[in-house]
């Protein structure tokens, strides 16, 4: 008989100390401070790469206005990947919230604790992932 989520989700609470618990929901928080920090710093950046707009780069030196658009490039991909992560953390400590955390959403199969501990916000298992 297959186990249901909350089946699960209780067999790796029993596995999960309320300390470890804890230790990820701390890990977690951090990080997501981090990340509002990197997301305002990513921010400022990108609001002085902006200012050079076309008709300013081709008055410019070409090497300059190849350089403001590749800031801009790396810029847009470091917000995007900086917005990916902190998504995940929000999940994942949404997930401590409602008690699935640990829980792969894809499979519902648990999270090893080797796994949560290289990477606190995983909300998907290695092989679903």
């Amino acid at each position: 008989m297959a186990l249901s989520v909350n089946d699960r989700t209780v067999l790796l609470m029993a596995k999960m100390t309320k300390k470890q618990l804890n230790q990820f929901r701390t890990q977690l928080e951090a990080e997501s401070r981090e990340l509002l920090v990197m997301e305002d710093t990513l921010s400022a950046e990108t609001v002085y790469w902006s200012q050079f707009s076309a008709s300013d780069q081709r008055t410019r030196d070409p090497n300059e206005a190849d350089h403001s658009v590749t800031e801009r490039a790396i810029l847009a991909k470091l917000a995007d990947s900086n917005s990916s992560a902190a998504n995940e953390v929000l999940r994942a400590l949404g997930k401590i919230t409602d008690g699935t955390y640990g829980v792969c959403d894809e499979c519902g199969k648990n999270i090893p604790l080797p796994r949560l501990e290289v990477r606190p916000r995983a909300t998907i298992c290695v092989a679903c992932s």
